[in-house]
């Protein structure tokens, strides 16, 4: 497993790759991958996805 912040360099790197086969399926789907990492890693979505988990409960 890459250390954090090598594993990002290394998607940021392949990102600014993919940007310039943006016609490619191969370039759009690191983008994505890429996008999805990231957002997945960050602490608002943590947030708001425990936010709404105890939205969730508490409604019932």
């Amino acid at each position: 497993m890459f250390p954090q912040n090598s594993y990002y360099s290394i998607l940021d790197a392949l990102s600014e790759k993919a940007k310039g086969w943006q016609g490619s399926t191969f370039g759009c789907l690191i983008l994505v991958i890429n996008f999805t990492i990231k957002i997945k890693n960050s602490h608002y979505v943590t947030w708001k996805t425990s936010f709404l988990r105890a939205e969730h409960l508490y409604s019932h």
